[in-house]
């Protein structure tokens, strides 16, 4: 009976054990949302939900909105859904964005199964990675779904996608959630995500190394350039920056930024020295990953593609989609100063799918002392920003409390933002806030429900 026992944990020890940390770390990350979060609209959101305060919540009009220099797609549609339900409560909308991620979470588990067939006791190291504390300000700061937790949610999607074997149904269905990608926040980097992949499908076919027509690939290929093409029409750039500069030169600063955004997913911001170390470290692996796998699916790896090459593509579009963010990030948010606009903790999620690849890459190394070794040490750099909450993260809390006290009582935005010294549009007078917060008294609405 002992021997069978033993049998037993040791076929579902690992699964145990992960369900174990996704159930703790879910409750955590729930209660967070549930006791830092405050019913009030807070700075760009303010700006966002124009449409609804104007009445023009027409799904097209929302979906094709453009807000700072991204669209909100499917996100301002699922907010004014949401809202609709809710009398405009962003409490809602935080437990979206958390649900959101959760969802995530659970088809990057089950996308691990199935590349490697089992579940190992590292995979503790997902939910870890999923529900980081260090992006509490995309959950109780300005709180906006289409900034990138439903794009997190549809890269998963895209990567479980990325399995099926018919290619007709499978091209099909990237292109979808490729287009709804390309027009929600910052999923617009997985347009040119979607044309590599189809040029690299092409490619297969022209080596032989897949059975696939030639002319569905091209056509894929055609229909992911129109998608992404189609973004910039009626496009304003408008870098959200009063400071952007297009041509500052200095590239090293690019990459300290960059390195520091890898670093504070970890939770550490200081001290300086340490912290940028650490991000170069991580940025070099990143890249370096990266690289080893364009080069394993263009040359073959030495295999036809089938569950390997797949392994192999899906890490990149990970990888690469959190690269292409970073490098956005570092060039219009630069000029803010470093290190601090660096460590912005809603750098944080877009981040995610970049440390899922690193992830997966590990856990194919063929050999078992080396790969045990790495992804120990990867799991235990990623415990404290999963399982500490942030202390910052109560200056939202108290600072919005304080404020929705204070205009209840005066009704008076001014007077508030300077007797609690946490405003929550500056200026007021720049947007219509005071409209807007009369518009949302009469209607009895967020917090004046």
């Amino acid at each position: 009976m002992g021997q069978g026992l033993r049998q037993h944990l040791s076929r579902r020890g690992p699964l145990l054990l992960t369900a174990a940390a996704v159930a703790a770390l879910g409750i955590k990350f729930f209660y967070f949302i549930s006791a830092y979060s405050v019913n009030v609209l807070y700075f760009d959101q303010w700006d966002l939900f124009t449409p609804l305060f104007q009445g023009k919540a027409g799904p097209l009009n929302l979906f094709l909105w453009q807000h700072g220099w991204h669209r909100m797609g499917l996100g301002l549609i699922g907010s004014n859904v949401l809202y609709a339900a809710t009398n405009w409560n962003t409490r809602a909308e935080s437990f979206m964005i958390g649900g959101c991620i959760f969802a995530a979470l659970i088809i990057a588990i089950w996308l691990k199964k199935q590349l490697y067939g089992c579940i190992s006791y590292f995979d503790v190291a997902i939910p870890l990675i999923f529900l980081n504390l260090m992006q509490y300000e995309m959950l109780i700061g300005t709180p906006n779904p289409g900034f990138s937790a439903i794009p997190l949610l549809l890269i998963l999607l895209y990567c479980a996608i990325l399995l099926l074997q018919n290619s007709f149904l499978r091209y099909a269905l990237l292109l979808t959630v490729s287009f709804c990608l390309i027009y929600t926040g910052f999923g617009l980097f997985m347009g040119p995500v979607t044309i590599g992949v189809f040029a690299l499908y092409g490619y297969w076919r022209v080596r032989r190394m897949s059975e696939t027509p030639l002319w569905l690939s091209l056509a894929g290929l055609a229909l992911a350039g129109v998608s992404l093409g189609s973004f910039f029409i009626h496009y304003t750039f408008n870098p959200a920056a009063v400071c952007f500069d297009s041509s500052h030169k200095n590239f090293g600063s690019y990459s300290w930024f960059v390195a520091l955004m890898f670093s504070a997913f970890l939770g550490p911001t200081r001290p300086v020295v340490l912290v940028t170390v650490g991000g170069f470290i991580g940025l070099s692996v990143a890249l370096g990953i990266l690289a080893i796998e364009l080069y394993r699916v263009v040359t073959g790896a030495g295999n036809r593609p089938g569950n390997r090459a797949v392994t192999h593509v899906i890490v990149g579009v990970l990888v690469g989609y959190s690269m292409l963010f970073a490098v956005n990030a570092a060039f219009g948010r630069v000029c803010l100063g470093l290190p601090d606009a660096a460590q912005a903790s809603r750098y944080s999620t877009p981040l995610i799918p970049a440390y899922l690849g690193v992830y997966l890459f590990l856990a194919a190394l063929p050999s078992m002392p080396v790969r045990g070794i790495l992804m120990a040490c990867f799991v235990f750099l990623l415990i404290p920003s999963g399982i500490k909450i942030p202390p910052s993260a109560s200056r939202f809390t108290d600072g919005k409390r304080a404020w929705v006290g204070c205009y209840l009582r005066t009704a008076d935005i001014a007077y508030c933002d300077r007797a609690t010294g946490f405003p929550v549009y500056p200026p007021p007078q720049q947007n219509g806030m005071q409209q807007k917060l009369d518009y949302l008294s009469e209607r009895r609405l967020n917090f004046f429900r």
